[in-house]
């Protein structure tokens, strides 16, 4: 039985890799960070944000790199000193995606949030 549901497991597994994540308590206000393989569709992206955990009553906060896009990222956000310094440490150049669902229930989600314009 356990076999099964390690075999079951593994073929489930996600391309999605959580790099980095930060969370602050009492606000509820999480960050994460995914690297995703090269030519991953906008549409399958906002499909797993949405299937993300969310803390009610907080804001979520996702930002999305491919493998050919992530090496600009150079910090982790885990150790940011607040969920504002997390984000603008995880928003580079390079972010193909990010979404948002804040408190109210509100969702946004957008192509290149980071670009330097």
């Amino acid at each position: 039985m356990v076999l099964l549901l390690s075999i079951l497991m593994l073929s489930c597994s996600s391309d999605y890799q959580r790099i980095s994540y930060f969370f602050m308590s009492g606000s509820n206000f999480s960050v994460s960070v995914y690297v995703v393989p090269d030519g991953t569709s906008i549409d399958d992206l906002k499909k797993h944000a949405q299937k993300q955990h969310h803390f009610g009553g907080g804001t979520t906060a996702i930002y999305y790199y491919t493998v050919s896009t992530s090496e600009s990222l150079k910090y982790d956000i885990s150790t940011a000193p607040d969920a504002f310094t997390a984000q603008e440490l995880a928003c580079t150049e390079g972010c193909i995606a990010g979404y948002w669902k804040f408190p109210t229930g509100k969702e946004n989600f957008i192509e290149t949030p980071c670009k330097d314009e």
